[in-house]
C-alpha cells in the first residue's frame, strides 16, 4: 500500500474515531440533529447485532439440548440398571418363597406320615445318567441302615428305588427310566397294569384289559403287589386311553406327579 494512500486511511479513521466520540458527549446526544443521526447509526447496525445474537443463542441452545440428552440417556441406563436389579431381586425372592413352600410341604409331609411309613429324610445331591437312563445320588447309604431295591419317595408320589447302595451315599433309579418297571393301578376303576418309564415321555401304563374303564384324569397309584413298593403311593395322572379293534389291552399314557428336574428332598422307605 502506498503511503500518501496509508496517510488518507489514517486521516479518515481519526476523523471517524473524533465524530463517535463528540455525538456521544452529555451535551451533545440531546441535540436533534446529532440524535437522529446516532439512531440512523444504530438501525443500521442492528441487523448485524440481532444476527449475531440470534447465532450466538442457537449455538447456545443447540449445545444446551445435547447436554440435555446426554444427561437423559445417562439417566436412562441408570434407571434401567435399577429395574435389572430389581427384577434380580424379585426373582431371587419367588425362589426363596418357592423353595421355603416346598421345605414347608415335605417337613408337613414327614410329620403327618400318611402312609404310616418308616421313613428316612434323604436330599438329591446329584443327577446322573442320560435320557436313557434315569439315576440321582441321595446323601444316605448303609450308614444310614439303607438297603438295596429301598422304596423312594418325595411328598409329591413314587420317586424310585435304590439301585446301588454306598457307605454313605445311594444310586437311585427313577421311574422315568426304560429299565423301571411298577406295578400298579387306577384309583378310580381298581384296573391293574404296570407302569414303565420312558425317559422324558410320559409314563406307560401296560396290561390295562381293554374292557377296563379308565378314562383321562384318572389317578395311578402303586397296587402293592410288589415286596418293594408300599400301596397307594401316588404315581401320576393318565393323560391318554386308547384301544384298537381286537387289541386285548389299551395304551395307556401317565404324567408323573414328581417334578424330576427339580428333585430335592426324598424319603427312603425303611418298613411299613
Amino acid at each position: 500500500m502506498s503511503r500518501p494512500l496509508l496517510k488518507k486511511l489514517l486521516s479518515w479513521l481519526l476523523i471517524l474515531i473524533v465524530f463517535v466520540l463528540f455525538i456521544n458527549l452529555p451535551r451533545v446526544r440531546d441535540v436533534y440533529f446529532i440524535a437522529r443521526l446516532r439512531s440512523t447509526l444504530v438501525l443500521a447496525v442492528y441487523p448485524f447485532q440481532y444476527a449475531a445474537s440470534a447465532i450466538s443463542t442457537t449455538v447456545s441452545g443447540s449445545f444446551g439440548r445435547v447436554t440435555t440428552l446426554f444427561g437423559a440417556s445417562s439417566e436412562n441406563d441408570k434407571l434401567k440398571d435399577q429395574v435389572s436389579q430389581m427384577k434380580a431381586q424379585v426373582l431371587s425372592f419367588e425362589t426363596i418363597v418357592q423353595e421355603n413352600q416346598d421345605l414347608r410341604r415335605t417337613l408337613g409331609f414327614y410329620r403327618d406320615n400318611p402312609y404310616k411309613l418308616k421313613l428316612l429324610p434323604a436330599q438329591v445331591i446329584a443327577y446322573g445318567g442320560s435320557n436313557l437312563h434315569s439315576t440321582v445320588m441321595i446323601n444316605r447309604g448303609t450308614q444310614h441302615g439303607v438297603v438295596k431295591d429301598a422304596a423312594i419317595i418325595s411328598a409329591a408320589g413314587l420317586v424310585g428305588k435304590t439301585e446301588e447302595v454306598f457307605k454313605y451315599t445311594s444310586r437311585v433309579l427313577l421311574i422315568i427310566d426304560p429299565a423301571s418297571s411298577v406295578s400298579a393301578r387306577d384309583a378310580q376303576t381298581k384296573d391293574f397294569g404296570v407302569i414303565e418309564g420312558r425317559g422324558l415321555s410320559p409314563l406307560s401304563m401296560k396290561y390295562v384289559p381293554a374292557s377296563s374303564d379308565i378314562k383321562v384324569s384318572d389317578k395311578v397309584i402303586t397296587s402293592g403287589m410288589s415286596d418293594i413298593f408300599p400301596p397307594g403311593i401316588p404315581i401320576g395322572e393318565i393323560t391318554a386311553a386308547a384301544k384298537k379293534d381286537y387289541d386285548i389291552f389299551q395304551m395307556v399314557k401317565v404324567k408323573p406327579f414328581v417334578n424330576f428336574s427339580k428333585l430335592d428332598q426324598v424319603f427312603v422307605v425303611q418298613g411299613k
